[in-house]
């Protein structure tokens, strides 16, 4: 039983393209083809929570967060700052 053809790639706002987390997450997207920004376990954490993460040293740009070789979502570099992509409704609220 087929329960859905396909991944949606993302949506066009104004000039941007925003790619979808499915995008991320999918098995065939060849992964090397976008610039990654491996994340330490604590930075990995604050990514699935969606709270701020300065990563210095990357260009502007969409990139693909990954912590021990998998990836966990997208963020956008717009200069001083990442926007985190991660799904609001998946985002960890428990604080151990």
């Amino acid at each position: 039983r087929v329960q859905q053809r396909g991944v949606f790639a993302g949506e066009i706002k104004r000039t941007d393209v925003i790619p979808s987390h499915e995008l991320a997450m999918s098995v065939p997207l060849d992964k090397n083809y976008f610039d990654h920004v491996p994340l330490t376990k604590p930075e990995a954490i604050s990514y699935l929570r969606k709270e701020e993460i300065k990563v210095p040293g990357t260009k502007k740009g969409w990139h693909l967060a990954v912590y021990e070789n998998k990836t966990l979502g997208w963020l956008k570099n717009i200069g001083r700052r990442f926007n985190n992509y991660y799904p609001t409704d998946w985002r960890i609220r428990i604080r151990s």
